[in-house]
């Protein structure tokens, strides 16, 4: 990033118990590297995709039995994809990434159980194919 650039910061909170919170933030602290230090050695363009992609409402009911979603799309810049990650709600059993073009999965994850102490349903076990 350089000096006046813009930048777009996304978040999503999920409360998965039965327990109210009030008074819950998300806090964003960006912290910065001054000019003539030898990083990042990459630069870096941050690239979203959503099933519910490009805009409108993200809702559906969840029809009996299997069911899939999905979203294609390019960025409008050639790149590496260096880091992937994704999220699911209730009933999901797989996220995938795969190239449209050449039809090869590059990605895949699956919810693996959480710790017992941990707040939240599941974490991420996710791979390359």
């Amino acid at each position: 990033m350089h000096a006046g650039e813009r930048i777009l910061a996304n978040a999503m909170m999920h409360n998965p118990t039965m327990v109210s919170y009030r008074g819950v933030r998300v806090r964003l602290v960006l912290s910065y590297v001054p000019d003539h230090r030898p990083w990042p050695f990459f630069s870096v363009i941050p690239w979203q995709l959503d099933v519910g992609f490009p805009v409108g409402d993200k809702s559906f009911d969840l029809p009996p039995g299997r069911s899939e979603r999905s979203y294609e799309g390019s960025p409008a810049v050639a790149g590496k994809l260096i880091v992937i990650g994704g999220h699911m709600h209730e009933y999901g059993k797989t996220i995938e990434f795969w190239d449209a073009t050449t039809e090869k999965r590059l990605w895949h994850g699956e919810p693996a159980p959480a710790a017992p102490a941990s707040p939240m349903p599941c974490r991420w076990a996710g791979s390359t194919a």
